[in-house]
């Protein structure tokens, strides 16, 4: 009877977690649930009559099948190809999260059921407080240090960003994970055998968890604390408003990358300051050598994160300018007037919401234009936004329509009353309004300015995503796709797994459709190079008139691959009447320059074009050279140069001859608003900020409402940063 009620409640706890979609995935959330089901079980079995203890080798009986049973129901469903994730991921987190918890669960379960016989009072309760401290103790944790991933007696691995489909792991975090086993057996020891062997095995298992969870401690994956992360980011500069904290012995990325973001993190730290009133907020912001390195220190990888406690900005170095280091310094910078001095919004609606509002980016669809769109196909619900769920929903989905609303609200009743409610008033004292009523004006006018109903392939390609919760396989895509041949990358990965040959069959197997479709031709495109065969697979692949974005890309893929087999009379006649009928869709900008380019390229006779094409297509990663001085070479092969080329000191000749060319009237106005912002672009490079910021003004008085916030943006960097070159050199002459 013992061994029949504790298996039944593993068998429980292994398929509780399947009603959750995400769950079904049997990939890094599933074995968390089941890991922390299992913890229930000591409560449960407690109150069970009949449950005695089990003999030494009635335990090790035991262990082995609910060990079986926990992998029952995962075993089931890869035969059954319910599920077609990774088994090798699942079996890699079945042995980090679930079997330390088993060990753990069993022991604490067999260890209450010997202090009931004893009729000890207070056994359930002494379980409960114990979890209860630990979950507090864990939460401090995250709550108080900067890092956002822990390894905890209580949770296992907790890896840190929602977001993140890449999930990394080194051997600390076994190591640990190894020492919550020893621990669970230290429990095994007091529960199965006499006082002074159990006590004395109890011991040497508790030497065993205290030397690997030193072992772990060495490992930076387990560090924790402001004063960890200064010591693998040792080198600083500082400013009045944040200090900046890399490793140059370390860096993988041009030294400049450094000096550039201290500059803009000058610009943007000051420039939210004003914004916000708030001058008493001091920001670290870390810099990481690389993203794996990010993922394991800090606990983000494709997610750039905020620690408002601190507070303090986690990012990599990206080209000028940083996509999301204007986005972080929000949040850090508004923690300080947050919510009661609780550091962020606890609806996650107004705490992102701000920093998309105040850090704009470039975009093909406005917030508002988007959030009209999303609203108007019923991809949120808005009541969801201002609720928990708010991470349920994809972030694109999410992240625009809380920008678009605060941006509304910005501007409909004035940055300090959105301080007001972002400081914790209620929407009534703020406003005047309930909540309802104000999202119902932010409606009505979107309803009102935003009403096209133009078919929209860009809007509907962007917010297609469901978002984390429902998605099929999201750690999988990321694992399989790497190319990575480090032991804890192949140990998930299926044997003898080659990512350039098995990933896109494995992914049309689990997700067939034309997007996936299209990504796979694209793929055997990039290795195999133009043929007859992938060409009439791609001329399969797109409906004519297109439908979809996915149409227009197939299109485009039909012509580059036209136009390398020598046939481009028919590549012509494909993409005029591919534009024709694309006139008066909306398309996306740079999804129109793309046809335009290559409508323009097709036509230019000699190899110059040509190259430029093989660059677009993805068949050539070098960047041509300009054949003739910018007067003499067509427009267009100036402009994609200029795009892709980085200008060096002894080129700005160069770049003063291309800034001499005028856009031709007949191309789509999104060539006028990347040629300025190019120049813009280059000029800042070369540190030449008054024509940088002049030529960013040329680019955001064209520009479409989707980018011209973003382009201002970068105009006011440029002469914040001209500001600060003569404030040094009249430093330098006094």
């Amino acid at each position: 009877m013992n061994g029949i009620v504790m298996s039944l409640l593993v068998l429980l706890a292994s398929a509780l977690p399947l009603v959750l979609p995400l769950a079904r995935n049997l990939e890094y959330e599933y074995a968390s649930l089941v890991a922390y089901l299992l913890l229930a079980i000591p409560i449960v079995l407690y109150w069970v009559p009949k449950q005695t203890v089990p003999s030494p080798r009635r335990a090790a009986l035991q262990l082995a099948v609910s060990s079986l049973i926990s992998f029952m129901p995962a075993f089931i469903m890869f035969r059954l190809g319910s599920c077609q994730c990774s088994e090798n991921d699942f079996r890699f987190w079945w042995a980090l999260q679930i079997f330390p918890h088993l060990l753990l669960s069993h022991g604490a379960a067999w260890l209450m059921l010997k202090g009931k016989e004893r009729r000890m009072k207070g056994v359930p309760a002494t379980y409960i407080a114990t979890l209860g401290l630990l979950f507090l103790q864990m939460a401090w944790t995250l709550w108080s240090m900067p890092q956002k991933r822990i390894t905890h007696l209580l949770t296992g691995f907790i890896h840190g960003a929602i977001y993140d489909n890449g999930i990394g792991v080194d051997a600390g975090i076994w190591w640990a994970r190894g020492s919550h086993a020893f621990i669970a057996l230290s429990l095994l020891s007091l529960a199965l055998y006499h006082r002074r062997l159990g006590r004395g095995m109890a011991t040497a298992a508790l030497i065993l968890a205290l030397g690997t969870g030193w072992k772990a401690a060495q490992f930076p994956s387990t560090s924790h604390g402001i004063a960890a992360l200064n010591e693998l980011m040792p080198d600083t500069r500082s400013s009045r408003f944040f200090t900046l904290h890399y490793n140059k012995s370390k860096t993988t990325y041009d030294p400049s990358a450094i000096d550039q973001i201290f500059a803009s993190a000058e610009f943007h730290t000051q420039d939210i300051a004003q914004k916000l009133m708030t001058f008493d907020t001091h920001v670290e912001l870390y810099v990481y050598p690389t993203r794996m390195d990010k993922k394991l220190w800090f606990g983000g990888d494709g997610t750039d994160i905020t620690d408002v406690k601190t507070p303090s900005v986690h990012i990599i170095a990206e080209q000028w300018p940083h996509g999301t280091l204007r986005h972080e310094l929000v949040h850090a910078m508004a923690s300080s007037f947050a919510f009661y001095g609780l550091g962020f919004h606890p609806n996650m609606a107004f705490t992102e919401g701000l920093a998309v509002a105040l850090a704009p980016s470039e975009e093909d669809v406005s917030l508002h234009s988007g959030s009209a769109n999303i609203l108007r196909t019923q991809k949120v619900d808005p009541v969801k936004l201002f609720s928990p769920m708010f991470w349920g929903e994809s972030g694109r989905r999410a992240y625009t329509v809380a920008g678009s609303l605060i941006t509304f609200l910005i501007d409909n009743y004035g940055i300090s009353k959105v301080k007001d409610l972002y400081a914790g008033a209620s929407w009534h004292d703020t406003f005047g309004k309930e909540t309802e009523t104000v999202v119902g004006d932010w409606k009505s006018f979107l309803e009102q300015n935003y009403a096209d109903k133009t078919e929209d392939f860009t809007a509907e390609a962007l917010y297609r995503y469901p978002g984390l919760l429902y998605d099929l396989c999201p750690h999988s895509k990321a694992l399989l796709a790497s190319s990575n041949h480090g032991l804890m990358t192949t140990l998930r990965q299926p044997s003898n797994w080659i990512a350039d040959k098995d990933y896109w069959p494995w992914r049309l197997s689990i997700e067939p459709g034309p997007a996936t479709n299209l990504q796979s031709l694209r793929a055997d495109y990039f290795k195999e190079g133009a043929t007859l065969e992938l060409l009439a697979k791609v001329q399969k692949e797109h409906n004519d008139p297109p439908k979809a974005l996915e149409d227009v890309e197939a299109a485009s893929l039909e012509f580059d691959i036209l136009m390398r087999l020598k046939r481009s009379d028919e590549a012509k006649i494909l993409i005029n009447k591919l534009i024709a009928q694309l006139e008066h869709f909306k398309l996306g900008d740079g999804n129109r320059r793309q046809l335009w380019s290559r409508k323009i390229l097709g036509e230019l006779p000699g190899s110059s074009a040509q190259a430029w094409l093989a660059l677009l297509a993805g068949q050539n990663s070098s960047v041509p050279t300009l054949d003739a001085a910018p007067a003499q070479t067509p427009w267009l092969l100036n402009y994609l140069f200029l795009r892709n080329h980085r200008f060096a000191e002894n080129e700005r000749d160069l770049l003063d001859a291309l800034v001499q060319r005028a856009v031709p009237t007949e191309l789509p106005n999104s060539f006028a608003v990347e040629w300025w912002k190019y120049i813009g672009n280059r000029r800042f490079e070369l540190r030449d900020y008054e024509a940088a910021s002049l030529a960013f003004k040329n680019a955001a008085a064209v520009a479409p409402e989707g980018s011209r916030a973003a382009i201002l943006l970068a105009a006011e960097e440029a002469l914040f940063d001209l500001r600060l070159e003569h404030a040094k050199a009249h430093n330098v002459h006094h």
